[in-house]
């Protein structure tokens, strides 16, 4: 049988001793061209690929595929995924098998191979918001996610967002556009911040535009608090020595200050400064140490 592209890494001299070690892909295939069974193989990930079509034809009658060098890895497409399942079945520990070009649809069912490693996937922006819930549950092995074409944001609501947000941190060239009511957006703060910069824009989809929040999701995580439109009307939850940067937010409306009754009572005329923010005052309890 001819073999293309694959480089003599033995001795062919030891073609009548298989049993004596393992084979490179070159005498491998000889041996099989042979009628010989049980053929063990170790070789590097290029001369695997380069002869990945004629090992499947034999794969029945190969005992092992081990991938050699220091980065044991074989770099496939998912059609050679496909073509090839039965000699990658193979693959011993330790090789790692990245497939690349996988549909958002086929995500989780490339994902459950056991032989398969990671997943890059390259698909259409409907055909990936449409199928999170498969890139969630493939999202443990997902490199990354790319588009077709030019990119286009994918609009979610901060629901759908919060129940992917594995597989949405691995977005790749484009981002990500929530549109939702007030009350959904402020139950999911938290995973919108996840997003980081791949949060584009937060927007409303009614006329309710309150948002309720923490002074530290404000202040000190603001990738979210950036996104919001100037016409949000924030409601947010401080301790005293936060009020001072809350209030500087224009888009601030109500301030709930949550503080211990020390902290209220020692501060008093700041809370009688920002009165016109200060909507509600709320003690905090504290735990005392008794011992």
């Amino acid at each position: 049988m001819p073999i293309n592209g694959v480089s003599n890494n033995g001795n062919l001299a030891g073609l009548s001793n298989p049993a004596g070690g393992a084979r490179s892909v070159r005498m491998a295939l000889s041996d099989l061209a042979g009628g010989r069974s049980g053929v063990v193989i170790a070789d590097s990930p290029s001369n695997v690929l380069a002869a990945l079509g004629d090992l499947q034809a034999y794969s029945d009658r190969v005992g092992s595929l081990t991938i050699t060098g220091a980065v044991p890895n074989l770099d496939i497409s998912l059609r050679q995924l496909n073509a090839n399942t039965d000699i990658l079945s193979k693959l011993t520990t330790g090789a790692k098998v990245t497939v690349s070009g996988v549909l958002a649809a086929a995500a989780n069912t490339v994902a459950s191979n056991p032989k398969v490693t990671n997943l890059v996937v390259l698909d259409t922006a409907e055909n990936i918001a449409k199928n999170l819930g498969q890139l969630q549950n493939a999202s443990n092995k997902l490199n990354s996610i790319t588009q077709i074409g030019q990119p286009q944001p994918l609009i979610l609501s901060a629901s759908n967002v919060q129940a992917n947000v594995s597989a949405l941190n691995k977005i790749s060239g484009f981002g990500v556009r929530v549109a939702d009511t007030g009350a959904n957006i402020s139950s999911n703060i938290a995973a919108l911040n996840a997003l980081g910069k791949r949060l584009d824009v937060v927007g409303f989809t009614d006329k309710n535009t309150s948002i309720s929040l923490t002074s530290s999701a404000l202040l000190s995580d603001p990738t979210f608090a950036r996104k919001l439109p100037q016409t949000a009307n924030l409601t947010v939850s401080a301790p005293i020595a936060d009020i001072a940067n809350v209030v500087a937010d224009p888009r601030v409306k109500s301030i709930n200050v949550v503080d211990s009754f020390y902290n209220i009572t020692t501060n008093l005329n700041a809370l009688a400064k920002y009165r016109s923010k200060v909507t509600m005052v709320t003690q905090q309890e504290t735990t005392r140490n008794t011992s």
